[in-house]
């Protein structure tokens, strides 16, 4: 532990049983290329990458999976049919003292504060349905030793039961008071509302209405499957509004209660003294069917973007088009090809930390003249594009950093060839798929004299998933990292 009067870090080692083979499972699209040093002989190219990475059988009739989500790692302990789900033993170092709280969430204390491990869930697959079954932590001590088992209810022994002990989890809010009312889920995405008194709500830059109306206002936030901000947007005036119910289908519908007179895109004025319930629909929050403002007094909408994730309005030729996006006009222009699916504004998962992507995420289809070929793409903004900015693809939702591309004044520029791993389709077929994001740094939010909506960063913790270390207080995210075999996981923490 360094000076803990300047930083500090605490480590905690999960051990588990015998791990004699470690392999990947379900390889995924994405390679990962490492140019360290100078020595050429040493980068290593086009390693595979997997979404779950298998411990093997690590107990007996037990194997354990580790799976990725966010900055999380998930353990995931599969108990075969007819063994004993009590052989988990879990080992701990690094750790003063544990706890379970009355709730089920496990407490380790560490020299520089609490590690909180969310409730653990066990379930069984039945007929394609998640049967889920009671389970608990359960401590044990010896001396100066700790470790954590399972204490599971009654399941059925002839089928496997699968334990995982850490959800995702996330904080959700500003510097006020955050309040979520309704959650909606749509394919991978999940749909929250609920109202605010935040004037800093994180993905709020790129929403349709990005600043805070006052008093409190109504949000809606879009989060992707490791519990990011893609973005939001708030709804509200200058009095209170209050978003209470959510559905998702083609379009997303939000109800709620307002006493704002005038409140954004409403057609009407307010009829109730006392208040009117609100029904508001969006095409993506980003952007916004008018809503309409309801009957008087006092009503309240209860229980209650897109399906479609696309936005803006392109115009323009065959190589050249002018879509509209958040943070204003941007052109897109290739050579080497024509469009046969116009520039669009599509979603994009939470920017990596201290970017943020004003324009949203840009994606386009071009046919080439030969299969196989390569085309020039050139992204002009309005405005001069600021120094550390950086041109990332989108592949399997996960941001991979284009390098080699040329940024001039307000453009960039960068290839794309039939196939590669830029190419989204994947295949040699003589058209390219390509969506991009143009990220900047945060404290600049867009072009140095671009007009829209870029002017505020990001700042959502992200996949902060299941786990927070607190000082009093103040919590912060957890960062998790794959051990050796013999280790499962190594959290660490820093603190100024």
């Amino acid at each position: 532990v360094e000076d803990k009067k300047i930083a500090g870090t605490a480590v905690v080692i999960e051990r588990l049983g015998k791990v004699e083979e470690v392999k990947g499972v379900n390889q995924s699209p994405t390679k990962v290329n490492y140019f360290i040093g100078n020595d050429p002989s040493k980068w290593q190219r086009d390693i595979p990458t997997f979404e779950r990475v298998s411990l093997g059988e690590v107990y007996e009739g037990i194997r354990v999976e580790l799976k990725a989500y966010g900055n999380n790692v998930e353990k995931l302990f599969y108990v075969s049919p007819n063994r004993d789900p009590r052989s988990i033993r879990v080992e701990l170092e690094g750790v003063k003292d544990a706890k379970v709280k009355e709730s089920g969430e496990l407490i380790l204390k560490t020299e520089l504060g609490e590690i909180e491990f969310t409730k653990p869930v066990a379930y069984q697959e039945v007929d394609g349905k998640r049967i889920y079954v009671p389970v608990s932590y359960r401590l044990f001590k010896d001396g100066e030793k700790l470790a954590y088992a399972f204490e599971v209810g009654e399941y059925d022994r002839s089928k496997e039961l699968v334990i995982d002990p850490l959800l995702r989890a996330t904080y959700l809010g500003g510097s006020g008071e955050d309040v979520a009312n309704a959650i909606a889920v749509n394919g991978s995405y999940i749909y929250v509302a609920g109202w605010t008194t935040s004037s800093g709500f994180p993905g709020v830059s790129v929403g349709y209405q990005n600043s805070y109306g006052g008093d409190s206002d109504a949000f809606v936030a879009k989060l992707n499957s490791t519990l990011g901000v893609v973005h939001a947007t708030y709804l509200g005036g200058n009095q209170t509004d209050k978003a209470l119910g959510i559905k998702v289908a083609d379009y997303i519908y939000v109800v709620g209660f307002t006493n704002s007179n005038g409140t954004l895109g409403f057609s009407n004025s307010l009829n109730g003294t006392a208040g009117d319930a609100f029904v508001a629909k969006y095409d993506n929050l980003t952007s916004y069917a008018p809503p309409s403002g309801g009957g008087g007094g006092g009503g309240g909408g209860e229980d209650a973007t897109t399906n479609g994730t696309t936005n803006g309005t392109a115009t323009g030729n065959g190589t050249s088009q002018t879509v509209e996006t958040p943070a204003g006009q941007v052109q897109v222009s290739v050579s080497g090809g024509t469009f046969t699916q116009a520039p669009q504004v599509v979603d994009v998962p939470t920017p990596p930390a201290g970017l943020t992507a004003p324009y949203g995420g840009i994606s386009f289809t071009a046919q080439l003249s030969q299969a196989g070929g390569t085309i020039t793409v050139t992204v002009t903004i309005q405005g001069t594009i600021p120094q550390g900015a950086k041109l990332y693809k989108l592949i399997n939702n996960n941001y991979v950093e284009v390098l080699g591309v040329a940024f001039a004044g307000n453009t960039v520029t960068f290839q794309v060839q039939d196939g590669s791993q830029f190419d989204a389709d994947g295949q040699v077929n003589g058209a390219v798929r390509d969506p991009f994001v143009l990220a900047v740094p945060a404290s600049t939010g867009g072009g140095d004299t671009g007009g829209g909506s870029g002017g505020a960063g990001t700042t959502s913790g992200g996949g902060g998933g299941g786990c927070s270390m607190s000082f009093g207080a103040s919590p912060i995210n957890a960062l998790f990292y794959l051990l050796l075999p013999f280790l499962v996981a190594l959290r660490r923490f820093a603190r100024k």
